[in-house]
């Protein structure tokens, strides 16, 4: 199943694990079973799912091809295929670095489940978590398309009340080590490099904002805004919706967030420290691109390649993967760092292969995972009236 569809399934599938979650029903303590009342369904959503025309959602991804093509053809194709040749099987080194990353990035989600919950384990998590990589890479969602993805790729293993929070919570964790990364890169760049004064102003001005928002983000997490914003809009007419039955999961999600910030602020600090040693470990992996080109990188250099260009992509987020922007965005910072235009170009590139790399072995994932969540029924028993059957006692 393509990506498009799998989150179309997320949106539309009548189960949806809303059963798990407590709406339309009530879980039987004796019998363990779920009950949904006489009368009383699942929603169900709109299978056709509205979406952009193709011809609009393509037109990002032209855009950047042609930037791409544009690019190649300036700097000249064969001095990037020669050092393409250069670095040789140094790719794979490359490739066991983005392992490592994976993995912390991996850890870090484990630490936003509370320890009293039964999380899944590593492995999947992994998997799900390459699985909506893929799904980021390939549609223009800004990152978000494969967060959507992943509650529906784990409710095999876990209710989407509790694997949501731990979800939202990593994603902010993502999003506050990104703007300390591009703080720290802003602030080399503004330092040592030659940039217009226009340019200082806008990619200051970015940051802040940025940070801001993050910053909001974060706070509403701590706040219940989710149950607040669900009463308001109950108050102003949306009663149609039923959004008081979803109350309870929404209040259980709220309080999941809380606790995470509240009640265990070390594993906080750790999901956020493990955040930014993965940053750290994409300036190791362009050092050592920069390296085995011969470029004799510094680790400013790296630093800036990899959080300048992120500034860009992240504005830009309607391009998929950034395809385009950012070869530009290296090719303009080798530029200024005198390392040349060849040698831009040609690490953007490289990190393009290592990203269409796990953006093929995670759709590949894709297909397995949404399987078996499309196959997975909730206990859900409909309600004839009569009590529950209870269970045998000795």
């Amino acid at each position: 199943m393509n990506p498009t569809a799998a989150l179309r399934v997320l949106c539309s599938d009548p189960c949806n694990d809303l059963a798990q979650t407590g709406v339309n029903g009530f879980e039987d303590p004796v019998s363990s079973r779920y009950i949904i009342p006489a009368g009383n369904r699942l929603p169900v959503g709109d299978t056709s799912m509205k979406t952009l025309p193709r011809g609009v959602r393509i037109v990002p991804l032209l855009a950047g091809l042609i930037i791409l093509v544009v690019l190649l053809y300036k700097v000249g194709i064969r001095d990037v295929v020669g050092n393409f040749a250069i670095i040789g099987w140094g790719l794979l080194p490359v490739l066991a670095l983005s392992v490592l990353w994976k993995g912390v990035n991996t850890y870090a989600w484990v630490l936003a489940f509370p320890p009293d919950l039964e999380r899944p384990d590593f492995l999947t998590l992994y998997r799900v978590a390459m699985a909506g990589d893929s799904i980021n890479n390939l549609l223009p969602t800004g990152n978000v398309g494969g967060e959507l993805a992943k509650p529906y790729l784990l409710r095999p293993h876990i209710r989407m009340a509790e694997s949501l929070p731990a979800i939202l919570a990593n994603k902010t964790m993502e999003l506050l080590s990104g703007v300390i990364f591009i703080g720290l890169g802003v602030g080399l760049a503004l330092f040592t490099l030659p940039l217009p004064s226009r340019l200082r102003l806008a990619i200051g001005s970015a940051v802040v904002v940025g940070g801001l928002l993050v910053g909001l983000f974060s706070y509403l997490q701590r706040k219940h805004s989710l149950s607040r914003l669900l009463t308001f809009l109950d108050r102003i007419g949306f009663e149609k919706f039923r959004l008081k039955a979803k109350a309870d999961p929404v209040k259980r999600i709220d309080e999941r967030l809380s606790a995470f910030y509240h009640h265990y602020p070390w594993r906080f600090l750790g999901c956020l420290s493990l955040r930014f040693l993965s940053r750290a470990l994409g300036v190791l992996e362009t050092w050592l691109i920069l390296d085995l080109m011969g470029a004799e990188p510094t680790l400013a250099t790296a630093v800036l390649f990899v959080s300048l260009p992120l500034i860009l992509t992240t504005a830009l987020f309607f391009v998929p993967g950034g395809v385009g922007l950012s070869e530009a965005g290296h090719t303009y910072l080798a530029s200024l760092f005198s390392l040349g235009s060849v040698a831009g170009l040609s690490l953007a590139l490289v990190k393009r292969c290592r990203q269409l790399f796990w953006t093929v072995v995670g759709s590949l994932l894709l297909v397995p995972l949404q399987l078996r969540a499309s196959q997975y029924v909730p206990n859900i028993v409909p309600d004839t009236g009569s009590d529950p059957v209870p269970a045998a006692t000795d």
